[in-house]
């Protein structure tokens, strides 16, 4: 490997040694506090004349720090942890002031006495365990929240930031510019600022069933509520089998607030602290004044610093709202939605004021379910659950190719969570998270720290030569040493880190045994992680955002329970630690997908505008008609929504959504024995009466522009196809305006669909009737006009021969203004008939353009129908503009490659087209993926043999794998569909047999009962039914 690619490697040589003769500072805090006391003992029993011999005195002192010293070796913390006492803490429901002046938050630091004599303990106030002072509303551009932290006249303002992370899709090539973008920013990492990532993972569906009960709330039809009712049920069925795992991913940024947080310089620093007691004595500053001036200072020094550290680091985060805030710290110690927030700083240019919601402290509100800390695991009773940690113990044995690696580097950091992506199965750990510290140090010190730890090393070695004895481990150090002081003279900037692993389980067992996992994942093989069981309680307070005190960081006022236990890494291998990888989220509303990892991923067909049409692609069993039925239902769950479908079905008229239309009370078009009238107008009386002119003036268009399609060829010059459009513009306009006309449209709309009126409404027949030279203005008669109106009047009359014809024709049989429409071309054999059919939908899409705001229009296995150019053109219509007039367009096939042969429509289509949905497909179709952008490698993985589980041999996990590309960018995630809507929708040969042999049992009930019995019987064939029979 050459110079300039030298592998990305840990380097355990730049982590700080003893400074002298390689004992730890503990041995020297224990010796001066033992010497100490010795003098004292010697001078008290001297006022007794009782002298105590010098020697063996100063013997034993010295005896006893060496043993301590012994006994304490590299790691005092394993074996101080055995002196550490569990924390025994109560909630003391501390109340507060509304009025900032007297005071933020009060320490009580006294413990008190409780229990019956025989078992008397002493317990502290839970409150002293955590700093936060109120929550901070900065009501400033852009507006966000904040902690406040105080501990002993130290003001901190935590900044939160919600993030996305990086896709987990990304490429090697993307991954290597993330990482180095990464790796420059973190040099704008400021000192004494920690930066705080907090990845977790939790098998919580609770906001997903409350999005779900939002939907039924609002639902305008019946049987889509009882689809959701079993959508809810698939989801808490995954919920429990562990397979639903919502992912976060936060920053925090600690920030000193006053002279500590204005001056990077420490001297500069305490000089100003002093300025600035002074002046609060001598003119008697108040608090709130300090606290706002102070607090500005920090969101405009520090909070914007962070937003464009981020953005150099190129990573996507989103300050978080003072109610998002709340929450995550709320959530950390209890369940359910939190209350009001108790005391909220609201924050402007022009002052703060305070916010009181509670009367007892925020930190007495957090904790009011008080955990119980022990040093292995703590309990937390307002969660229900214990637990425990571990520690990086060393650095994982990796290393990395600094161009081609760093796709492999963010995945291991990010694996715990998101799971090994070279297991064959997920093994991705619930209820996990991963908190991470990052702090900056000044590079001239770590080089020196490296300077003098080469030199200890050399030492060493040279010692061991003037032996004349060859020492391996002098010579490894000394070259470790060595190398570790090239990066640092090369340039290359440390970062001290903390890592810890924090699981949560129901019992002490089932977290002993999740540990015992996380410890044996690939990248922490070789006892890399060390499960915390001396100082969790204190750890797990460490890695929460609302305490001063920073992840394994060493603290001399708290010797016996804060050890330095940070690694220093350079920043190119640091990444190696931080959690960053996510699946991306598509949307924020719409169907839903899981990843391998758990994380729900939402596809909404009317997500991006203008240009979010879809196309749902994958070959024969790949779940292509269920995918579009999860989309329908969800369009048909919204207000003023309508669906209209395009199914190529069979040849008799039946499609894979006969049953489910049936289901949802909707109208089924078959153009081989049905009607509809496109001559049936939107009704006036259900528009408001500005909108009658422009229904109007859309009505005619439409009917022009049909008839045009009906009596012209591709053959016809452009010249004569103007004509006949002119010619029937008059025809159109004057037959509407037509009295009789009129008043009958009046009288079919006021009776009703199937009325006598209704029979008798204006159509194309009708139309044919009317048709002459007479009908045009005097002035534009003509024998060319009296020709081109027998050539239509012809091609009319030959068309309703045909059944085509005659389906469109004569008065509505079947309903339009239902919420899902079907139109069944099974039976059209030729471009001829599918002409009219498909302006028969386009007819009723536009009845329903005045009274649904968005219509979801599908055309169903388009492969099959692509051949006909009738169809080519008009659905490339619905994909040019249409979602300006509330039209989204969806393109189902098994394949691009019939779409790509035809140049024109396929760039009308494509160039419209927001989202990909990619099922299991052939090899063959990966290079027409990659003709329209895909990236090949991601591709691939959808015609693997096992890109779909297997749905032959029960229990089955009745799901199937999807390759989704919104906005450039790409997620793989499984769709599981609710029984409901799989026993309603299926449509093998053997699958419709058994649907129609349970119907037929329940045949005295309604079609509920009729779909649950379905539904059942398929949830009793899959996976899901373990986890339900364990309930």
């Amino acid at each position: 490997m050459s110079e300039e690619q030298k592998p990305i490697q840990y380097t355990p040589a730049l982590d700080d040694k003893p400074h002298v003769l390689m004992i730890p500072r503990e041995v020297f805090v224990f010796g001066a506090a033992s010497l100490v006391g010795g003098v004292i003992l010697q001078s008290t029993l001297a006022t007794l004349h009782i002298a105590l011999p010098l020697i063996p005195a100063i013997g034993l002192w010295l005896g006893t720090s060496i043993c301590y010293w012994i006994l304490l070796g590299s790691q005092p913390w394993k074996v101080m942890g055995a002196l550490h006492r569990d924390k025994l803490r109560v909630n003391a429901n501390l109340k507060t002031e509304n009025n900032i002046a007297t005071g933020i938050k009060r320490r009580i630091g006294k413990s008190k006495t409780i229990g019956p004599k025989s078992a008397k303990r002493k317990v502290n106030a839970a409150e002293d365990d955590i700093d936060i002072a109120a929550v901070i509303d900065f009501q400033l551009d852009p507006s966000c929240g904040a902690y406040l932290l105080q501990r002993e006249g130290k003001l901190q303002v935590v900044w939160v930031f919600d993030s996305d992370g990086i896709p987990s899709t990304i490429t090697s090539e993307q991954a290597r510019v993330s990482a180095e973008k990464i790796q420059e920013g973190f040099r704008d990492l400021r000192i004494g600022d920690p930066l705080t990532m907090h990845m977790g993972s939790f098998a919580n569906c609770d906001d997903r069933v409350r999005e779900i009960n939002r939907q039924g709330d609002h639902c305008p039809n019946d049987p889509i509520t009882f689809i959701l009712y079993w959508i809810r049920r698939r989801v808490r069925a995954l919920q429990k089998r562990g397979k639903y795992q919502p992912k976060f991913l936060h920053f925090y940024i600690q920030h000193n607030l006053g002279a500590m947080g204005r001056h990077l310089d420490p001297f500069a620093s305490t000089v100003q602290s002093i300025i600035d007691w002074w002046d609060e004595r001598r003119k008697g500053q108040h608090l709130d004044r300090r606290l706002h001036e102070s607090l500005i200072s920090a969101y405009d020094e520090s909070f914007t610093h962070y937003r464009n550290f981020f953005n150099k680091c190129s990573l996507n985060v989103r300050p978080m709202t003072p109610e998002q805030v709340w929450a995550v710290a709320y959530r950390r110690f209890n369940a359910g939605e939190p209350p009001p927030i108790p005391q909220v700083i609201v924050v402007t240019r022009n002052g703060i004021t305070a916010q009181r919601n509670d009367q007892r402290a925020i930190s007495s509100v957090l904790l009011q379910n008080t955990p119980d800390y022990g040093k292995s695991a703590v309990w937390l009773p307002g969660r229900q659950l214990y637990a425990g940690g571990v520690v990086l113990n060393s650095r994982p044995n990796r290393e990395y190719h600094p161009k081609t690696g760093r796709l492999d580097q963010l995945l291991d950091a990010a694996s715990p969570i998101m799971g090994d992506r070279h297991s064959i199965q997920p093994d991705a750990l619930a209820n996990l998270e991963i908190v991470a510290t990052f702090e900056a140090e000044p590079q001239r010190g770590v080089l020196k720290t490296s300077q003098r730890n080469t030199g200890q090393s050399n030492q060493s070695l040279v010692m061991t030569e003037n032996r004349k004895r060859l020492d391996g481990g002098a010579i490894y150090n000394t070259r470790k040493s060595l190398e570790a002081e090239m990066k640092l003279r090369e340039g290359g900037h440390t970062l001290k880190a903390g890592w810890m692993a924090i699981i949560y389980r129901k019992n002490k067992r089932s977290l002993d045994r999740a540990l015992q996992q996380l410890a044996s994942i690939p990248i922490f093989a070789g006892d890399k992680v060390m499960r915390e069981v001396g100082y969790f309680d204190s750890l797990f307070l460490e890695a929460l955002p609302l305490t001063t005190s920073v992840l394994l960081k060493g603290s001399l006022s708290k010797l016996t329970e804060k050890f330095d236990r940070q690694m220093r890494e350079t920043t190119a291998a640091a990444i190696g630690f931080m959690p960053l990888v996510m699946d991306s989220r598509p949307d924020k509303r719409g169907v839903e997908f899981i990843s391998r990892a758990g994380s729900p991923l939402k596809v909404d067909p009317f997500g991006r505008k203008p240009h979010n049409h879809m196309v749902i692609m994958g070959e024969t069993r790949a779940g292509k008609s269920l995918l579009v039925q999860a989309n329908v239902s969800y369009v048909l769950s919204l207000p003023n929504t309508q669906v209209v479908i395009i199914d190529a079905g069979r040849e008799d008229g039946t499609g894979s959504f006969d049953t489910f239309t049936k289901f949802v009370e909707s109208s089924h078009f078959d153009a081989g024995s049905d009607y509809f009238n496109i001559f049936q107008k939107p009704d006036p009386s259900i528009m408001r009466e500005e909108q009658q002119d422009l229904a109007e003036g859309l009505f005619k268009k439409f009917l022009v522009g049909a008839l045009k399609n009906l009596t012209t060829t591709r053959d016809d010059t452009a010249t004569l196809i103007q004509f006949y459009t002119d010619i029937l513009t008059n025809l159109v306009a004057a037959y509407l305006s037509e009295p009789s006309v009129e008043k009958a449209y009046e009288q079919a709309y006021a009776d009703g669909f199937g009325s006598v009126a209704w029979g008798e409404m204006p159509c194309l027949r009708k139309f044919v009737d009317y048709l002459s030279l007479s009908k045009l203005p005097a002035d534009l008669q003509s024998e060319d006009a009296e020709k081109a109106i027998l050539r239509i009047k012809m091609s009319l009359v030959a068309l309703m021969q045909r059944q085509a014809g005659k389906a469109i024709s004569q008065p509505s049989t079947f309903q339009v203004d239902k919420p899902l429409v079907v139109y069944a071309l099974g039976s059209v054999q030729n471009d001829a008939d599918m002409v009219p059919a498909l302006l028969a939908a386009q007819a009723s899409m536009l009845n329903q353009t005045f009274t649904r705001k968005r219509t979801w229009v599908v055309a169903e296995e388009s492969t099959n129908l692509w051949r006909f150019e009738g169809y080519r053109g008009i659905v490339s219509e619905w994909f040019t503009g249409k979602a300006k007039s509330g039209v989204w367009a969806c393109w189902v096939g098994q394949s691009l490659n019939i779409l790509l042969q035809h140049t024109d429509e396929a760039s009308a289509v494509l160039d419209n087209v927001g989202t990909y949905l990619v099922g299991a497909i052939k090899d063959t179709a990966i290079k027409d993926l990659q003709a329209i952008g895909f990236n090949p490698e991601i591709a691939r993985f959808c015609a693997d043999s096992d890109f779909n589980p297997d749905r032959d041999n029960p229990p089955l996990e009745f799901a199937s794998q999807w390759l989704i590309r919104t906005g450039g960018r790409y997620h793989f995630g499984y769709h599981y569909p609710d029984f409901a809507s799989f026993g309603l929708t299926m449509n093998d040969l053997d699958e419709v047999e058994l649907r129609e042999r349970l119907f037929a049992e329940y045949s005295g009930t309604d079609k509920y009962e009729q779909a649950k019995a379905v539904a059942l019987y398929l949830q009793q064939k899959s996976e899901d039914q373990k986890v339900i029979d364990d309930a």
